[in-house]
């Protein structure tokens, strides 16, 4: 018996071929196979939030005039830093800070970050508050620019905060309240000074059950300069040494 045959029009409808329906019905399942690959669920899709980064924008400068500082400025570098950041932790689904801050931020005498996630702005924003160096970034007389990354993904914001002193201006003459006492079981990290001895140790502060935060960070350029002649005298990437400082 001859197998069935389709008739499919070619160039006009005075033209026909002739093809297997098996043939056919392979095709047609090969198309779908594609389709549905192109339509597959994709990983869910980490957003940034204008609304809520200038939520945390407020928040610090709710909390600078308190303490009798001025406000900071919303920085658009620091602000797109902030969101590359916050997203590279919710596609890794860990906190961490940004190893290479030091280089991705330019044209900074001082510069520091606080990193957090939580479900909404107030809860992320008292931890950073309850944590006397996360506190300390967020009133840092010397900063005077800022630029917070919220990334919200399955409702879970991840934030970053970065802090900048620009290079060549001159410290606030004002100084923050006085920080409350440290907690019984973790030492805050101290903040480097312009010129300090060593690079500042860092232990891990205790973290909120609802909103993790990780130990901030600040870095100089003294301790920076420190940190590339360590690299150049052991031979590694300068990322990699700045790392390990901000392990320690």
């Amino acid at each position: 018996m001859l197998p069935k045959r389709a008739q499919i029009p070619v160039d006009g409808p005075a033209t026909a071929v002739a093809l297997p329906a098996r043939r056919i019905t392979r095709w047609l399942l090969l198309v779908l196979a594609m389709v549905a690959a192109l339509v597959s669920p994709m990983a869910p899709h980490a957003a940034a939030d204008p609304g809520l980064e200038q939520a945390f924008v407020d928040a610090i400068n709710a909390e600078r005039a308190a303490a009798g500082l001025d406000a900071l400025t919303p920085a658009g570098d620091l602000t797109e830093l902030g969101r590359r950041q916050s997203t590279t932790m919710a596609d890794a689904d860990h906190l961490h800070h940004n190893p290479s801050l030091a280089a991705d931020v330019s044209g900074w005498r001082k510069v520091g970050e606080n990193v957090g996630r939580g479900p909404a702005v107030d809860r992320i924003h008292d931890a950073f508050m309850a944590s006397a160096s996360h506190r300390r970034n967020v009133i840092d007389a010397e900063w005077t620019e800022v630029g917070v990354g919220v990334i919200v993904r399955d409702g879970q914001l991840w934030v970053t905060e970065v802090f900048r002193d620009p290079a060549g201006t001159a410290t606030a003459a004002s100084e923050p309240a006085a920080d409350p006492a440290p907690e019984a079981d973790a030492e805050p990290a101290s903040e480097p000074t312009d010129e300090p001895a060593e690079a500042p140790a860092e232990e891990p502060a205790p973290e909120p059950v609802d909103e993790p935060v990780d130990e901030p960070i600040a870095i100089d350029r003294f301790t920076l300069t420190m940190a590339k002649e360590a690299a150049a005298d052991l031979a590694l990437p300068l990322d990699e040494v700045l790392g390990a400082l901000f392990d320690a």
